[in-house]
């Protein structure tokens, strides 16, 4: 079932990701969240997005001076957005990631959220391999208890899946993953501003 969710999550987004371009190209409701993780990186320090989608927020790390490489396992999200938004890119699983250790921060916003809750801490714990100690990690996921699957995202017959997190929950998974959570910045963001998100800012321990 597991595979199964995951598998139906890579293929919806293969369909919508023309779609999912065009509708979210606006990214001012995450823009302070981005530069506040660029804030805490030296210029030319390598850093993954994971969960890219089009590319546009590899786009904004790059124009912050960052080297960003964008990874996501749908490649028509990939494609989608290659020529207005180019950049390095890879299809990539995040729970068996494709890096050496090294990276220097990682941005994956609205990404872990469509994992089961059992492989949540093992990308995490990816996460926390290609991290050099002291890395930082910016996440995001939906508040909420449960799972389930939104059946026709932007109006296409593309269902995908959600886990919804409470903020300690997030917080035990970080902790035991080797991170120490620097910054809570949950919100209300979305359509109309009444998406409950949990935003944490988290730094990788050394050894």
């Amino acid at each position: 079932m597991e595979s199964d969710r995951n598998d139906r999550t890579r293929d919806a987004y293969d369909l919508l990701a023309p779609r999912y371009a065009e509708v979210r190209r606006d990214r001012s409701a995450v823009g302070p969240h981005l530069d506040r993780l660029a804030s805490l990186l030296a210029p030319g320090s390598l850093v993954l997005d994971v969960g890219c989608g089009p590319g546009f927020d590899a786009a904004a790390l790059r124009a912050h001076g960052l080297r960003a490489i964008g990874l996501d396992r749908s490649t028509g999200m990939l494609g989608s957005g290659l020529a207005e938004w180019p950049g390095p890119r890879v299809q990539a699983d995040m729970r068996a990631l494709p890096i050496r250790s090294g990276v220097e921060g990682i941005w994956a916003s609205a990404s872990l959220l469509h994992l089961e809750r059992d492989d949540v801490p093992g990308a995490l714990a990816e996460f926390r391999r290609v991290l050099a100690p002291g890395g930082w990690l910016y996440l995001s996921v939906k508040g909420g208890s449960g799972g389930a699957w939104d059946e026709k995202p932007y109006g296409v017959d593309a269902p995908r899946w959600f886990t919804y997190w409470r903020g300690e929950e997030i917080d035990d998974a970080l902790d035991a993953a080797g991170f120490d959570v620097t910054e809570r910045l949950d919100n209300r963001l979305g359509r109309g501003g009444v998406q409950h998100w949990i935003v944490r800012i988290a730094r990788a321990r050394s050894g």
